[in-house]
């Protein structure tokens, strides 16, 4: 019996509440996806997240599943925090994710879903070409062309640069360039555009590859001793585009494979585009060699779009929608309150857009000055974490009182708690060890320093202790959500 017909009878697991289709869980994963596959990479998107499944809403959480443990693994370590993100701002009644991997799921739950992989996840992306063409979409990859480009003094240059490379190489400055800039400027668009403009191009091979699929393609291929299959996408193309290049720092091995990709393209002649959210001189952990190679390169810097970009990027966002969903009108008014309450950059504007959209069921019905203020809320970015939540998510998530947790009582669960509220004050916050030894009664510094240390030297091999920090993120997450209503 699967969990649709569990709660159709009415039925519960003993001491755990299974819920799949109340709140509409199975459509915001749908919708939360949507989202990522903008957010990210396509290259990110098809290896890490399309493959997650929603299992179940348990105990006022949903359940996320990693198909396998490597899988699990990396999307705990690179992309939870967008997962939950995107979850936060779409989700109307804001419940906390839970990722597991399906392999150590718990037995009553898997014996009540159905193989959550026996089909792929379908994401509905409306059209927004006359031709109907796939690739022009307003989700994903698709729409990342030059002519979906806004510009402005922030990237005039390299959306110049880009162009160039597109349409005539003689014109490029250097044959390695480096764009640089913080997340969500549109980097990664500019390399899209350059790629889409070129695959029409028979003469010229072109290799789209995020630093994220060349470090797991390098690995992999390390591990059964043939990378020839990563040598063959990215050598012999004569313009490539690498994204993330931060992702590899500190990585030696893919450095070193970098190194010789560089070098080899260049020396036959082609062009390497390189993205970073920083200029590579403030990169740390680049080898040596990368950096070497690098120093020939012309360095772009991308900056944040100005207020007329912003507004543009709304206004163009929303036309693009309203060709397939004819109800999806924004006035000037609404557009420029996106505007004025997003703060962060194009990408997030982008979002609140795809949000709204979402708010109005995919364009069905016209968005309404409340529906932009309900989306506006959750959009807002989050509070900065303080030591007040901290201790408030401590308690909360180990069910004690102020009083037990900064009080002189040392009963292990006391401690325990003491140690993660100490620990995650140093990692989420600028304060030093003298005040986190304060805040947590008064305490010295050393004790501080050594619930730090103890945490961070033993996290790796206890799951246990893992678990009971995520969900004191959780908790603060809430908080913060909470402070911007």
């Amino acid at each position: 019996m699967n969990v649709h017909n569990m709660e159709k009878h009415g039925k519960l697991m003993r001491g755990t509440k299974l819920n799949k289709k109340i709140l509409g869980g199975p459509e915001v994963w749908k919708r939360v996806c949507a989202r990522l596959a903008i957010d990210l990479s396509q290259a990110e998107y098809e290896q890490w997240i399309s493959s997650l499944r929603f299992i179940s809403e348990v105990d006022g959480s949903v359940l996320i599943a990693a198909r396998t443990k490597f899988a699990f693994d990396r999307v705990s370590t690179q992309y939870k925090r967008a997962i939950e993100r995107a979850w936060l701002s779409l989700d109307p009644k804001s419940r906390s994710v839970r990722l597991e991997c399906w392999t150590t799921i718990s037995k009553d739950i898997k014996a009540l879903v159905d193989d959550p992989w026996a089909e792929p996840i379908k994401i509905i992306m409306p059209d927004v070409s006359d031709s109907g063409d796939p690739s022009k979409t307003i989700m994903g990859p698709g729409i990342m062309r030059f002519d979906t480009l806004v510009t402005g003094s922030s990237n005039n240059v390299a959306a110049t640069v880009a162009r160039s490379i597109a349409q005539q190489r003689e014109q490029v400055p250097a044959s390695i360039i480096v764009i640089n800039g913080l997340q969500g400027v549109g980097k990664t668009h500019l390399l899209k555009a350059v790629e889409s403009a070129l695959e029409v191009k028979e003469d010229q091979r072109v290799a789209y590859i995020s630093a994220e699929e060349f470090l797991v393609s390098y690995v992999d291929g390390a591990k059964s001793g043939d990378t020839s299959a990563l040598k063959a996408r990215v050598r012999e193309a004569d313009i490539v585009l690498f994204d993330d290049l931060q992702t590899i720092a500190g990585k030696k091995g893919t450095n070193d494979e970098l190194t010789g990709t560089l070098r080899t393209v260049t020396n036959r002649g082609g062009i390497v585009v390189l993205t970073s959210d920083r200029a590579p001189a403030d990169l740390q952990g680049l080898s040596t060699g990368v950096m070497t190679v690098l120093k020939g390169a012309a360095c772009i810097e991308i900056a944040a779009p100005d207020a007329a970009m912003r507004l543009e990027i709304v206004r163009q966002r929303v036309d693009m929608l309203s060709k397939s969903a004819p109800n999806f009108l924004i006035d000037d008014e609404m557009c420029q309150e996106i505007v004025a309450r997003v703060q962060g950059p194009g990408r997030d504007l982008c979002g609140a857009v795809i949000s709204l959209y979402t708010e109005t069921g995919l364009g069905a019905v016209a968005p309404t000055v409340e529906m932009l203020n309900r989306v506006l809320s959750r959009q807002q970015k989050p509070k900065q974490v303080t030591m007040d939540m901290i201790k408030r998510a401590v308690c909360k998530a180990f069910d004690m009182t102020r009083a037990d947790l900064i009080g002189a009582r040392k009963f292990q669960r006391f401690v325990r708690a003491r140690q993660v509220g100490m620990y995650l004050a140093r990692e989420l916050t600028d304060k030093s060890f003298p005040q986190v030894g304060i805040a947590f009664g008064n305490r010295h510094h050393t004790t501080a320093l050594y619930a730090w240390r103890k945490l961070a030297k033993t996290l790796p091999d206890r799951p246990e202790l893992a678990s009971e920090i995520e969900r004191v993120k959780q908790v603060i997450g809430h908080l913060q959500s909470d402070a911007n209503l």
